[in-house]
This record gives structure tokens, C-alpha cells and sequence, in this order.
């Protein structure tokens, strides 16, 4: 999914993602409040904070996963 195609990624994709990088902790709060792929660059430490993701590395991990997905 890397460089194209980010933005029609599903919920349940975006799921997947987060398991394939140590973050499938948190799949289900993504599921949940539906984030899908287009939102990806609009999320913020404070929406993570809000969905439970606590440590400071795992929001660094998210954050630079989702500049992979748009670079």
C-alpha cells in the first residue's frame, strides 16, 4: 500500500496495517471510530492519545508509518 492507494484503505485495511507494524493492539479502536486511510494524515498525538494508544514510542511508530504511506 506504500505510496499509492493509502487514501482508499478501509477501516479493516488500515487494521491490518497496524498489525503488520506492532500496532494491532489498537486495531480495534481504529475500527471503531472509523478511521480510514484518507484520514490518516489528518490524526494528531491528541485523536491517538484519545484512542488509547498511551506510550510515546507507539504514537512516534504511527506517525512515521503514516508519512511512509504518503511519501
Amino acid at each position: 500500500m506504500r505510496n499509492s492507494g493509502f487514501e482508499q484503505l478501509t477501516p479493516s485495511d488500515v487494521s491490518n496495517q497496524l498489525d503488520g507494524i506492532g500496532l494491532g493492539s489498537y486495531a480495534a479502536e481504529f475500527v471503531k471510530n472509523d478511521i480510514f486511510g484518507e484520514i490518516l494524515p489528518m490524526l494528531e498525538e491528541k485523536h491517538l492519545r484519545a484512542m488509547g494508544m498511551k506510550t510515546i514510542g507507539h504514537r512516534i511508530a504511527f506517525l512515521r508509518f503514516v508519512k511512509t504511506l504518503i511519501s
